[in-house]
């Protein structure tokens, strides 16, 4: 078996592995490197003699900070084998791994375990037909760690070249297992679309695939549901619900897009939902033009013999024959004209600043934000665990994308990984978000913690 072991000091044992072992193995040898986001499935085993009394007090944990452990089986599988002519019993755990920056890192597991070995200096009475079982006799006990030898991996980041303007950060092998699409809409009215995607792969940082054509459609954060297929959750499928909107009346053939990184292949895929007609009925929903439309729009003709001339009012008093520039009239007249030579150029900026492309995405941006935390806390009061996460995500997505200059939806774990410290607690709660995707949902006593973790990853974000 590939692996290391570390080997247990103990004076009175001639064998350096008196006390057990731990190997770390991948499942697959197809490459000897890894991608960023990529979850590799790895096997770990703990090597543990025959005749040891065994206690373990912790689960298993990465000792290197590079890289994340990820759904490790909790109760492990056990059997009796042979290694080096020696007979062992073998506890089996299932799981995978995933790193955080590019580069060669050295990645290692730990356990501690309370290890009771015979004391071989003692004397015991042996079975006859199993001469390897003692009766009696003392023992050595040892609270130890057992932990695999450092085993150094490449990490290769995401490539740039091919890389889809819509990509998620998926890195796996996926297809479409099934969509739910209606065939009548109404404009402006929403409905719930579905679909299924399934494979191996990094199921917790997928996003849900948007409807395209995308011009066609505002849609809203929804729900998802990863279903495993392994004792690792290392493939499977998962289910995407969400809300949309049509915004223009017609037949339109409408699908699914998906972009993810194919690490076999170490290239970008594009797959596509069979295609679908839908008919969608009423009024085409038309924004306010606004900027370069607005001034653009036709003025109306006005015939000047429509305006009337001036008429002289024959009873109006007699003129005064004071200097008009001294009247009271004109010096009202002049202040008025003044303030209106001041409102000409504050006008103009005023107006040039409404009109500014990137102010008025600055804007969109903030009443995403606003919604998005909306549903971020009314997830947090339901105790929705998928929901949270998910509009907790989009928040600070939406954030990031303000001081980043990205979409929103292409900023993925690994990218912030690579801006931002490893222990920030913006990578803290994505991290903490990917770890519950896949496991157990919180419980009464983790929400509080959970949201505290938020509120400190908003106030590290970046400032535009």
């Amino acid at each position: 078996h590939n692996g290391a072991t570390l080997q247990v000091p103990d004076p009175k044992a001639k064998d350096p592995e008196r006390f057990g072992s731990l190997t770390l193995e991948l499942s697959t040898q197809q490459r000897q490197y890894a991608y960023i986001s990529e979850i590799a499935p790895v096997i770990i085993r703990a090597w543990l003699p025959m005749d040891a009394q065994v206690q373990l007090r912790s689960v298993i944990q990465p000792e290197s900070k590079g890289f994340t452990l990820h759904n490790v089986t909790q109760q492990p599988q056990q059997s009796v084998e042979m290694r080096d002519n020696k007979q062992y019993r073998v506890l089996t755990w299932f799981g995978g791994i995933s790193a955080t920056k590019a580069g060669k890192h050295s990645v290692s597991l730990a356990m501690k375990a309370t290890i009771a070995v015979p004391d071989d200096s003692q004397p015991a009475l042996r079975q006859r037909n199993r001469p390897s079982m003692r009766i009696g006799g003392n023992f050595i006990e040892k609270e130890l760690t057992l932990s695999t030898k450092d085993q150094e991996i490449e990490v290769r980041a995401l490539p740039t070249e091919g890389k889809p303007e819509n990509f998620s950060g998926a890195v796996g092998e996926f297809q479409f297992d099934g969509i739910e699409i209606p065939q009548q809409w109404k404009t402006g009215e929403p409905q719930k679309v579905a679909l299924r995607i399934k494979g191996p792969g990094n199921f917790a940082i997928m996003q849900a695939p948007p409807l395209t054509p995308e011009e066609l459609w505002n849609t809203y954060p929804g729900q998802d549901q990863f279903n495993p297929d392994d004792q690792a959750s290392f493939s499977g499928n998962k289910i995407f619900q969400y809300n949309a909107i049509p915004r223009k009346a017609g037949n339109h053939p409408v699908t699914f897009t998906l972009h993810f990184f194919d690490p076999d292949k170490g290239a970008y895929q594009s797959i596509q939902s069979p295609t679908q007609t839908i008919t969608v009925t009423g009024e085409d929903m038309v924004e306010e033009p606004q900027g370069e439309a607005r001034e653009n729009e036709k003025k109306p003709d006005i015939d000047p013999a429509s305006i009337p001339a001036p008429s002289r009012d024959n009873n109006s008093a007699t003129r005064s024959l004071s200097p008009w520039h001294t009247s009271a009239a004109f010096i009202s007249l002049l202040s008025i004209a003044g303030l209106l030579t001041l409102a000409g150029p504050i006008g103009a900026v005023i107006q040039s600043r409404v009109n500014d492309p990137q102010r008025r995405k600055s804007m969109a941006i903030a009443r995403e934000i606003a919604a998005s935390s909306k549903t971020t806390s009314l997830a947090l009061e339901l105790r929705d665990a998928t929901s949270y996460f998910a509009a907790a995500r989009r928040t600070l997505q939406l954030h990031l994308s303000a001081a980043w200059q990205l979409k929103p939806e292409a900023i993925t774990l690994a990218d912030v990984q690579v801006r931002c410290a490893t222990d920030s607690p913006l990578v803290a709660f994505l991290r903490e978000a990917d770890r519950y995707a896949y496991g157990a949902p919180p419980t009464a006593d983790d929400w509080n913690a959970l949201d505290a973790r938020f509120q400190q990853a908003l106030l590290s974000l970046p400032r535009p």
